[in-house]
């Protein structure tokens, strides 16, 4: 490609129209075709005459190629901001006259009860200024305080939708020059739905000159567009149809008197010169600020996106703030000269791209053009019906509304993304693009807070013979160890969603550690009481056994709280053993049938494991060590663990708060008191200091159980675990094939 750029690339490049290439962007190769002189279609979208469309592509880029990073984009109208221009213009400046009192530069203009087209046309410029203004000194300020970052917000789902809504709004505001009707703008919600009520009921009003005027000029641009197309490769130019079709029914419609003969809607009037500078209307700040809001994002946004494709072409690199000091001072510069909004054309820019542009100084050339037409050439586009702008409007929107096709994509491989096009699409068509945009962002944003308020924490298995770790259930090698629990949290942790871990941890280990201190406690009281009365009791009679299984199923059954089921003597009862490992408590249930003990077994198991006796002597009170070797205790409520060691995948949790650490810290102790270990893996530096400032390490997890890896984690904790206790030589033989619980 070469680095010069030659005179037919320029006249390419300065004849290429403010009009939007199908979303997502063609590929950067692509040579987009010349349309009609800039500026004067997207004028009638802000609702202002054509000239201020050419003042819209002369005074901004020449701020632009002075401040802007990007090399290859093109400053001037995009239709989406110049609709959300039109909005707010057409709500200050309504179509029966009514307005607010707006200075112009040739003085103020109040109320008035009846206003002529000239009136009203100032007033909308004056506004129109006026938020061009607001925008630019929004941008400013953003820039000033290096929030480009701004546009990570708008989400390409989001933008997606909300172009195809735009689309849309641009189509609605385009029937009324389509047809040649005399149709009143409206604005905030439900415009589009009320402007297209009010164009199909005056449908028998349509002026026939302007209707057969739309079709011809809808029918030779789609065919000269499919064939620019279709045959790319093989026309050296392609065909220039907004152009020709701009200079033939020009020249029609002054030859045939068109305006005189059937009252068609004309350009009119296009002054000589330039305007002189006027003050913007301030008072009117209050009024346009939201919508001046909106307008900034989405006038940064879309120039800003296609930078970056440049940039990251031809190796060099934007400063998105600079880019929005550059565009804040474009639009403050040319609010003075009775501008619209600037944002950045697509396909200009890609064919100063692709033709070999390298600099802005090709921005600068287009300007000069432009100032050109405006000084001597203006003139001659007065008799241009504005019906064959309106088509070729109409036309371009093609590749916008093909953006519809992008949801059975989404609905396919993210259907929250599929939501979120839809909710940005039907709320900014019911309630206008600014509110509709607002929406949008909420809606985005809320989604993207319920991911982090709700993570998938789920369990996770060794895949054999690797040290590799996935989802049990989802990949059909992945198994876990018996008594080791591997869980994964995907997402920072904090006051929003600590509680939801905790309740998903507990649903995935299958136990609630509370509940099971809680029945365990229970379990220990009817042990001292069965073991006080059992110390009372001579030795080992019918009678006084019978007494002691009544006695017995009398206490289990006031003690009960719904989860215990009574039983008597000689049937299935629990027996217990207890191994001391550290802070843990590894112990063995076996379920056997039994006699009550004797006086003589229970002497010997309360001497052999502490449990205090009558006379308040032995193992301390409380809640100690409440299952004892040998000793039979109905623990049939207790609810049944299975783990031992929980290791934790912290490698995605990126952050904690002060909550999400007083959390954990008490839940771990919960889960120690039952006997159940936790070992941390992957945990960031940042998520360890933070650990370790909020005295984590002095609970129930020491430092040495963080680990670089899982696989880590779980090889330390195979080798350092403890086989469990035998149980008793007293236990029946039937033990084998009994219950087995430890923790």
């Amino acid at each position: 490609m070469s680095h010069q750029l030659t005179l037919a690339a320029f006249l390419r490049i300065v004849s290429i129209p403010q009009l939007p290439p199908p979303l997502p962007l063609p590929p950067l190769s692509a040579r987009a075709p010349p349309p009609q002189p800039p500026g004067l279609a997207y004028a009638l979208l802000a609702l202002v005459p054509p000239v201020n469309g050419l003042y819209s592509s002369f005074y901004p880029p020449l701020v632009y190629c002075l401040l802007g990073t990007s090399r290859h984009i093109s400053v001037g109208l995009f239709p989406v901001v110049s609709l959300m221009v039109g909005t707010v213009t057409v709500r200050l400046v309504p179509d029966d006259g009514g307005a607010v009192a707006l200075e112009t530069g040739n003085g103020t203009l109040g109320n008035a009860t009846v206003a002529t087209p000239s009136d009203m046309d100032a007033r909308r410029v004056a506004v129109a200024a006026s938020v061009t203004c607001l925008v630019g000194i929004i941008q400013l300020c953003l820039g000033a305080l290096r929030v480009g970052f701004v546009s990570i917000f708008l989400s390409s789902p989001l933008v997606s939708g909300f172009m195809t809504a735009a689309a849309f709004h641009v189509l609605v505001s385009q029937l009324k020059y389509l047809f040649g009707l005399s149709v009143p703008s409206y604005s905030g919600p439900f415009a589009s739905i009320y402007a297209i009520i009010e164009v199909f009921s005056r449908l028998p009003q349509s002026n026939v000159a302007d209707v057969v005027t739309s079709i011809i000029c809808i029918v030779i641009a789609v065919l000269a567009k499919e064939i620019n197309q279709r045959f790319a490769r093989r026309l050296p130019v392609p065909i220039p149809v907004e152009l020709l079709v701009t200079v033939v029914a020009t020249a029609v419609s002054y030859g045939a008197d068109l305006e005189g003969r059937f009252g068609v809607d004309v350009v009119r009037d296009i002054p000589k010169g330039l305007a002189p500078p006027v003050i913007p209307d301030v008072s009117l700040f209050p009024e346009i600020i939201g919508d001046a809001f909106a307008i900034a994002i989405v006038a940064f946004v879309v120039p800003l996106s296609l930078s970056k494709i440049f940039a990251q072409k031809h190796g060099y690199a934007i400063d998105s703030n600079q880019e929005l000091l550059a565009f804040g001072l474009s639009n403050i510069f040319g609010s003075f000269f009775q501008t619209v909004v600037v944002s950045t054309s697509l396909s200009r820019s890609l064919i100063q791209e692709s033709s070999g542009g390298k600099t802005q100084v090709a921005a600068l050339l287009s300007s000069i053009i432009v100032l050109i037409v405006i000084l001597a050439l203006g003139f001659l586009l007065e008799p241009l019906q504005t019906a064959v702008l309106a088509s070729l409007v109409v036309v371009n929107l093609k590749g916008m509304f093909t953006q519809v096709k992008e949801v059975p994509r989404l609905w396919r491989t993210d259907r929250i993304d599929c939501l979120l096009w839809v909710v940005s699409c039907v709320m900014s068509i019911l309630l206008g693009l600014d509110l509709g945009l607002a929406v949008a962002l909420v809606f985005e944003i809320l989604t993207t807070v319920a991911h982090s308020l709700f993570p998938a924490c789920v369990p996770l298995g060794n895949i054999p013979n690797t040290e590799i770790y996935k989802r049990v259930g989802v990949f059909k090698q992945a198994t876990e160890t018996p008594g080791v629990k591997v869980v994964r949290c995907p997402a920072p942790l904090y006051f929003g969603n600590i509680e939801y871990f905790r309740e998903k941890l507990m649903a995935i280990l299958e136990f609630d550690p509370a509940r099971v201190a809680r029945k365990r406690d229970k379990a220990l009281k009817k042990l001292k009481k069965r073991l006080s009365r059992e110390a009372a009791l001579p030795i080992n009679t019918g009678a006084q056994n019978e007494a002691f299984s009544a006695s017995d199923q009398s206490e289990t059954s006031d003690d009960s709280d719904g989860d215990d089921a009574a039983v008597g003597a000689g049937v299935e009862e629990v027996k217990v053993t207890r191994e001391g490992c550290g802070t843990h408590e590894v112990v063995a249930a076996v379920k056997t049938k039994r006699a009550p003990p004797t006086k003589r077994e229970v002497t010997e198991t309360r001497g052999a494991q502490g449990t205090p006796g009558p006379d308040g002597e032995g193992g301390g009170g409380g809640t100690g060590p409440w299952l004892q070797a040998g000793l039979a205790v109905k623990l049939e409520g207790v609810p049944r663990v299975t783990v031992d060691t929980v290791i934790l995948d912290f490698s995605s949790v990126t952050y904690l708060d002060t909550v999400a650490v007083n959390t954990l810290t008490t839940m771990t102790g919960d889960y120690q008191k039952v006997g159940v270990s936790f070992l941390f893996a992957g945990c960031d530096d940042a998520v360890l200091s933070r650990l370790e400032r909020a005295g984590f390490f002095a609970g129930a997890v020491a430092r040495s159980g963080f680990f670089p890896t899982t696989r880590d984690a779980a090889l330390w904790n195979a080798a350092h675990a403890t086989p469990p206790v035998p149980l008793s030589p007293r236990a029946s033989p039937r033990a084998s094939v009994t219950e087995d619980t430890h923790m």
